[in-house]
């Protein structure tokens, strides 16, 4: 029993430091002429922050949350970003 509680103990600590690590994004800002309905954008200085359109957002509801966020984990995993143009069908 001690070990299964010392296991659940590092498991919380271990998700609670991987949440607050996750979830350290610089900052967020609505731009309703955003073609898109969310991504990266790199402010002066370097700073990232997650861009969405606030008009699309009201329309698809508590999924935009999903796309900030997936937005967000691209740059917290480092990934090279590039518009979805970018993109082909075939990819």
């Amino acid at each position: 029993m001690r070990v299964k509680n010392n296991l659940i103990l590092i498991f919380s600590l271990f998700l609670g430091l991987f949440v607050l690590t996750v979830s350290s994004r610089g900052w967020e800002t609505s731009d309703p002429t955003l073609p898109y309905i969310a991504k990266i954008r790199y402010e002066r200085g370097g700073a990232p922050a997650v861009i969405y359109n606030s008009r699309i957002c009201k329309e698809i509801g508590a999924a935009c949350m999903f796309f900030r966020e997936h937005a967000d984990a691209h740059d917290t995993l480092n990934h090279p970003l590039y518009d979805p143009e970018y993109y082909t069908q075939s990819q």
